[in-house]
């Protein structure tokens, strides 16, 4: 039996278009489907709902003994060792997909949006098809990205569901390469305070790289990093844990050591 998968599209017929692409199949005859959800129109686009299909491949064994499809929990079809999406998760990815679609699409772009789940969080990737169109979603050290981001995941807050979700997105494999950046460069800062004593503060970060500078440093416990600033974008500051090293508890008010800045682009 062949892997189902979710689809969406402005109309019925593009949601087909692209589970087919998903499928790597070329003709309609070789999919079977059925139809989840019909498009319903929204204020400008953003609240109306997409056309919903759920899609797989035909086969004999399918036609003969069984017309059910797998279970499925991504749009891209991928097997998933997370847990089964409960119906409100499931609603609300959906509702992510059509939410970010329609923005990229009155932006200009022509994106395939596909997603997966990995320890509760759902990551969006968006490939376009011109290469060159790629730098301009990221923007400026991942602030467009960034703050699309944050329009995706408030969008969703305002759904009415008792259930929420948290979302990351990506743009043709940038965060993934963005994070072994911050990590590797977090590690080498850490080393830095320590040999020197002296604090660094780093440039401002969106919320996905700080959270990605102070998971790396939380387990060094010569190190501590904390935040400073207001708004989207805030700065981390790398500080030497002296007080916990030496077993001093530390004072209300320590005095500030020597700080210098580090860019992070």
């Amino acid at each position: 039996m062949s892997m189902a998968l979710i689809a969406e599209g402005k109309t019925i017929e593009d949601a087909l278009i692209s589970a087919m692409k998903q499928l790597g199949v070329t003709d309609k005859t070789e999919i079977e489907y059925e139809i989840k959800q019909d498009k319903k129109g929204g204020f400008l686009g953003l609240f109306g709902k997409p056309a919903v299909i759920r899609a797989w491949v035909k086969s004999s064994e399918t036609s003969q003994y069984n017309t059910r499809p797998e279970p499925v929990t991504s749009l891209e079809g991928r097997a998933s060792r997370e847990p089964q999406l409960s119906a409100e998760e499931t609603y609300l990815v959906e509702r992510a997909h059509h939410h970010l679609q329609t923005i990229l699409e009155h932006m200009g772009f022509n994106p395939t949006i596909t997603h997966h789940r990995r320890n509760g969080v759902f990551f969006f990737n968006i490939d376009v098809e011109e290469a060159d169109k790629s730098g301009i979603l990221i923007g400026k050290k991942g602030q467009t990205l960034g703050a699309l981001q944050h329009i995706i995941n408030r969008l969703i807050g305002l759904e009415e569901h008792s259930e929420t979700i948290k979302i990351v997105l990506d743009v043709s494999g940038y965060r993934y390469k963005r994070d072994n950046f911050l990590r590797a460069k977090a590690q080498s800062l850490a080393a830095t305070v320590k040999a020197k004593g002296e604090e660094v503060m780093l440039s401002p970060l969106h919320s996905s790289d700080r959270r990605v500078v102070h998971a790396t440093l939380s387990e060094d416990p010569n190190v501590r990093t904390y935040t400073v600033g207001e708004g989207l974008y805030r700065n981390i500051v790398i500080a030497p844990n002296k007080q916990k090293r030496n077993g001093v508890k530390a004072a209300s008010k320590p005095p500030k050591p020597k700080r210098h800045y580090e860019d992070m682009s």
